[in-house]
């Protein structure tokens, strides 16, 4: 989905944060359903169906590229902090930093990274 997906969430968020937030649980939530080509059909049926934004409008601007100089933006803050992926945890304990765990990582990745 990459650059086109976080587009759309760009400006699903300059329309309304719940719908913002809804869309991107979603991607979460159903990774399979969305593809590169395939995202903005998707994205656009379900924030019609699931949110109170204009789907149409968000998707234009996206398509459009009136989000691309924010997405830039996000990618270039990511290469500049050497994030390689998401998500992306620094951990801390007792206000001391631990380590960073990278990726989709279970319970006990956390829990012996913070000594638990």
């Amino acid at each position: 989905m990459g650059e086109p997906a976080s587009a759309i969430l760009e400006a699903t968020y300059a329309a309304d944060a719940d719908a913002f937030w809804a869309l991107k649980d979603r991607y979460y939530a159903a990774q399979g359903d969305f593809s590169t080509e395939n995202v903005y059909e998707a994205s656009r049926s379900f924030l019609d169906t699931e949110t109170e934004v204009d789907a149409e409008a968000v998707v234009t601007a996206a398509r459009d590229g009136e989000y691309d100089d924010a997405v830039a933006l996000d990618v270039s803050a990511g290469e500049a902090l050497n994030i390689g992926q998401t998500p992306e945890f620094y951990l801390f304990a007792d206000g001391v930093y631990r380590t960073v765990v990278r990726g989709a990582q279970g319970y006990d990745v956390f829990a012996t990274a913070l000594g638990l």
